[in-house]
């Protein structure tokens, strides 16, 4: 049976030890999937961090208005940022168990999708860096 689910109808709360705003909707859960929503003001910054999933799970942002964010992942030489000035609906796919982090550094509020492949699990994330 199909599933409508308005983003209005999402419920956000924040999520201190990640830094950042969680919105969910238990229509948008199946057994295999999970789809959630992430809110960040201008300034906030989602911790560096990694989920400890199986080495098939994924996950997968999807950015479908334009904003300007730090993006923080692994690269061959170690971890680094980049500066994204994202125009246009994009996705980004994060690795199994690669560290990550997205700090909002335009000026309104940066609101994504969050794709997880199986569902996210509490449990599954540690934090690899302290925001004060």
């Amino acid at each position: 049976m199909a599933r409508i689910v308005p983003l209005g109808s999402v419920k956000f709360s924040l999520n201190k030890s990640e830094n950042i705003f969680v919105g969910f909707n238990e229509s948008l859960e199946t057994e295999k999937l999970g789809i959630y929503y992430a809110r960040l003001m201008p300034g906030q910054k989602l911790k560096r961090h990694m989920h400890n999933r199986p080495e098939n799970g994924d996950e997968i942002f999807f950015f479908f208005k334009p904003c300007r964010i730090k993006l923080g992942f692994e690269r061959d030489c170690g971890f680094t940022e980049e500066i994204l000035n994202i125009k246009e609906p994009t996705h980004i796919l994060i690795d199994p168990k690669e560290h990550h982090s997205i700090e909002n550094v335009g000026d309104c509020d940066v609101v994504f999708e969050v794709i997880c492949a199986p569902k996210f699990k509490e449990g599954e994330v540690t934090i690899m860096e302290r925001v004060l």
